[in-house]
């Protein structure tokens, strides 16, 4: 069985010669690259994107059966590296949060949990709970920059697992992540039982997209539909490299054109990339750039503006707009909301949203915990602060399931101003 390797992913190749030192070693190498032979072989990815799992998973057990013991013997041991070239996901790997303010009861609840390949091998690293926190601890001082909150974040996680020499779990994990909710909203622990892998030393950034994860789902340009009265429903659950997103995005409100109102569903939108976020509030704020916001990196500070767009391309000033939020909203579907409502160009309507401002980046802590963690923070160019922690407060406060009628029921007084 032959499967391409992903992200965070193991891939061990077997020779018919079946011992160490005789063309039967694993071949790691950083560039992922495996050596073609002539022998018989056998590839394996242990895949964490939650697609490809099962795949991953019926690979594993088709090894156990054609090789007793193979896995336990040839993962890559001390001096030979595991890791391959990550590619990023097509969507952020978190599903909702259920509600703002809160942290939810379980993990799941946040992100996909992986699937448990069939495969009776254990990671070989023990790695404890005291060590991931040393680890995350030293990352949140090296990557962000100084905040009190994160001061105080530090603080409470050195404090709440000092001494705790169990073994890192799903569970732990969960429990890390709830203490660090109330500091912050984007830090989320990945648990896989089966990863392989040295821990991170230097941040390795966001490949590029995979434009085949990415097109089958038009970019998550979910629906566009005309509602009653002519209103014209654009759902996004996500922000797609712009790169490939933006011709889904520029037929969605080519569809708008001519309707009574926009009501932009961003209520199962949990964020992704922020020039797709400037792209999309550049067509409801008007042809001309205007700032947005500026992020503040340790080292360096970024602003993100709206494109200049050819005259007429932007939806009329005069256009009504409404903006669907929710519990699920996070990240970069806040950043759109909250960037809009700032600027009077929106009535939002639904659930106040979770209030995570962060820009992040992954980082592998252990074998089989990878953190999302903090690198900057957005501060919007016009109230000069953000949502984070406080989440986008809706004008029209009502239940997920309700805030189409809402919103529905407000545009002809949006009209009407």
């Amino acid at each position: 069985m032959r499967l391409r390797a992903h992200r965070r992913s193991l891939v061990v190749w077997n020779s018919s010669a079946g011992s160490p030192g005789r063309g039967g070693s694993p071949v790691l190498t950083h560039s992922g690259r495996i050596p073609r032979r002539p022998e018989a072989e056998l590839e394996l990815a242990v895949f964490s994107h939650p697609a490809q799992r099962r795949l991953a998973s019926q690979a594993i057990a088709l090894c156990d059966r054609r090789f007793p013991g193979f896995l336990r013997h040839w993962l890559p041991g001390p001096g030979r590296s595991g890791r391959l070239p990550r590619s990023r996901r097509a969507s952020p790997r978190r599903e909702c949060r259920p509600a703002a303010g809160q942290y939810p009861d379980r993990m799941a609840t946040i992100k996909t949990t992986p699937v448990i390949a069939a495969s009776t091998a254990p990671a070989l690293e023990v790695t404890t709970v005291t060590e991931v926190i040393t680890r995350l601890a030293a990352w949140l001082r090296r990557l962000p920059p100084p905040q009190e909150r994160i001061d105080r974040l530090l603080a409470e996680l050195e404090q709440r697992f000092a001494g705790r020499t169990e073994r890192i779990t799903a569970d732990a994990c969960a429990e890390i992540e709830r203490v660090a909710w109330p500091y912050s909203r984007h830090l989320l622990l990945q648990y896989d039982r089966d990863g392989a892998g040295e821990p991170d030393e230097e941040d390795p950034g966001w490949p590029e997209p995979d434009p085949a994860a990415i097109l089958p789902r038009a970019a998550q340009v979910r629906q566009v539909s005309r509602l009653a009265g002519g209103a014209c429903l654009i759902r996004i659950d996500g922000f797609e490299s712009l790169s490939i997103a933006q011709p889904y995005l520029d037929a969605a409100f080519a569809l708008a054109r001519g309707a009574t109102g926009i009501v932009l569903d961003l209520r199962s939108n949990a964020g992704g990339y922020p020039e797709t976020v400037a792209y999309v509030a550049g067509r409801l704020l008007g042809d001309k750039a205007v700032q947005l916001s500026e992020v503040t990196y340790r080292d360096h500070r970024r602003q993100w503006w709206t494109p200049d767009l050819p005259t007429g391309t932007a939806v009329p000033a005069d256009m009504p707009v409404a903006v669907l939020v929710s519990g699920r909203t996070f990240s970069s579907g806040e950043a759109l909301a909250y960037h809009l409502q700032a600027r009077g160009r929106v009535t939002v309507a639904g659930e106040r949203t979770p209030g995570a401002a962060d820009h992040v980046t992954d980082i592998r802590l252990a074998a089989t915990v990878t953190g999302e963690l903090p690198i900057g923070y957005c501060t919007d160019s016009v109230t000069g602060t953000n949502w984070e922690g406080c989440g986008v407060a809706p004008q029209l406060d009502c239940a997920a399931d309700d805030a189409i009628d809402a919103a529905l029921a407000h545009l002809p007084v949006l009209k009407r101003r």
